[in-house]
């Protein structure tokens, strides 16, 4: 069976991560942990942090989802990582407060660390966003130049199921591909053929390359009012110079779309 973590904070954005958390979680038929990571040794803020996660477990039982609290005790960013292996979760949906709140809340411009720390595939959402009318029905996928993308493929595709759509996204810096872009863009396209996964394939030249991707591809995705976008935690080779800073515009955009973050266990 398939298991969700939410990390809470009990900030305002949680009750955004768990309407996200409810609504996948049914979707999936999936148990959910709700999970904390408090100040070691304080017993006052452990009591706190169980007490506040009751609300949360009770809406998600009312939905007929399994749901546990998770306390742990440590230095946040020091056990965050063996905390979710030690799950076993299939997927983490995180929550944090955009651009606005770098420097306000406990994740903020950290996001990009945290998100390449744990393992497991992480769903990033943000203040005010809501759960698409039709769910996470449709997903922008860039493809670059990874080694491994049929990790991002499989991920994605847990997340979003075979009823989705994916929106193939490649952008060309110069006329001649790069070999691994190639071979990322054919695996995507026998894959989905071959499990019957709806597609369309979107290339484009780089018109703002200067300033890397990340300007372009949230461009198109508003345009095309996509439920989510779907990269790779990792930076790829092709884009080396720009690839945090476009990953971190891309994870804290101001579009309200949910971003997953998807991992290399070899990397790990």
């Amino acid at each position: 069976m398939k298991k969700i973590a939410a990390l809470i904070d009990f900030t305002p954005t949680t009750s955004v991560v768990i309407e996200f958390v409810k609504n996948i979680a049914i979707e999936q038929q999936a148990v959910v942990a709700l999970v904390s990571i408090v100040e070691k040794g304080n017993e006052e803020k452990i009591r706190e942090a169980k007490e506040k996660m009751i609300p949360f477990c009770q809406e998600l039982t009312a939905a007929n989802i399994n749901c546990t609290i998770d306390i742990h005790e440590g230095g946040f960013f020091d056990i965050v990582g063996s905390v979710m292996d030690k799950i076993h979760a299939t997927l983490v949906v995180v929550g944090t407060h955009g651009k606005k709140g770098f420097k306000q809340n406990l994740f903020g411009s950290n996001i990009l660390k945290l998100v390449k720390i744990i393992t497991t595939p992480c769903l990033i959402v943000q203040d005010e966003m809501l759960w698409p009318k039709n769910g996470l029905s449709t997903v922008l996928f860039p493809i670059a130049s990874h080694s491994r993308f049929e990790m991002k493929i499989n991920q994605t595709k847990d997340v979003v199921g075979k009823a989705g759509k994916f929106l193939l996204y490649a952008i060309y810096k110069t006329d001649m591909l790069d070999d691994q872009l190639k071979n990322n863009i054919r695996l995507c396209q026998e894959t989905f053929v071959a499990q019957k996964v709806n597609y369309e394939l979107v290339e484009e030249d780089a018109q703002l390359y200067s300033v890397g991707f990340s300007r372009q591809t949230l461009a198109y995705a508003e345009k095309h009012k996509v439920d989510m976008i779907s990269i790779m935690s990792q930076v790829a080779k092709d884009n080396k110079f720009f690839g945090n800073v476009d990953k971190e515009n891309i994870i804290l955009n101001n579009l309200g779309i949910p971003v997953l973050c998807c991992n290399d266990d070899q990397i790990h």
